[in-house]
């Protein structure tokens, strides 16, 4: 899976520029939500996207190392 994303990633950066915003705004706004009305669900907003993100380093590491043009 993580082959296919880095061909994804690199076929098509633009939407993975935009996945990757979501997820930061996903973290950003948790943690805004979270100071602003002290309830730990907002918590999660920001460890939903963590095992995202190793995954895009996986694929990233993958690209570097197999996919270079």
């Amino acid at each position: 899976m993580i082959k296919h994303y880095a061909k994804f990633t690199q076929k098509h950066s633009k939407v993975h520029l935009v996945i990757l915003t979501i997820l930061s705004l996903t973290i950003a706004i948790s943690s805004y939500q979270l100071l602003e009305q002290e309830n730990l669900w907002f918590s999660l907003g920001m460890l939903i996207p963590i095992p995202f993100f190793v995954f895009f380093a996986k694929a990233s590491e993958y690209k570097k190392k197999y996919l270079q043009n």
